[in-house]
């Protein structure tokens, strides 16, 4: 073919490549940056903000907030960082390094199935809030919604 990099599947990855598909990589790279940066900061105040405010710990729905704002935070800070260090240093890097590789694969299905479960939880949350406000009580109360947290991650997890 033409000899490009992307030919060259075991090459992917690394200062080399980025710099020979710069304008292909240099908007991705500084997106992926700056999701990091927007992901974990804003997943981070998220949490901080219900930690310490008495009001809204004890609120099912900011139980259930705190517990997607953590799953997201790890997708943001974990695979977005996973992300970039197989950009700079390649491929290979996870293949000489395939224990990281998989602690860092398995935050991530973990994370991605725990917050689209929490959201279900928290469409559920509003649903019976306004619709069966009478139910909203017992099926939302504390106890349950960490049973639900607990539940996101257990199940995602095995």
């Amino acid at each position: 073919m033409n000899g490009s990099s992307f030919e060259k599947r075991d090459e992917i990855g690394g200062i080399d490549f980025l710099v020979a598909n710069l304008h292909i990589y240099l908007p991705y790279t500084i997106v992926l940056f700056i999701e990091l940066v927007i992901g974990t900061i804003g997943n981070s105040m998220v949490i901080i903000s219900i930690v310490k405010s008495r009001e809204l710990k004890s609120n099912s729905t900011f139980i259930l907030i705190t517990n997607l704002a953590i799953a997201d935070l790890f997708i943001s800070f974990f695979s977005n960082s996973a992300h970039l260090v197989s950009m700079f240093l390649g491929r290979s890097f996870f293949r000489t390094h395939q224990t990281i590789c998989q602690i860092l694969s398995s935050f991530y299905y973990v994370s991605a199935g725990v917050s689209l479960l929490t959201q279900l939880f928290l469409a559920l949350n509003r649903f019976f809030l306004i619709f069966y406000s009478s139910l909203y009580v017992k099926l939302f109360s504390k106890k349950m919604v960490h049973m639900l947290n607990i539940f996101s991650w257990l199940f995602t997890f095995f």
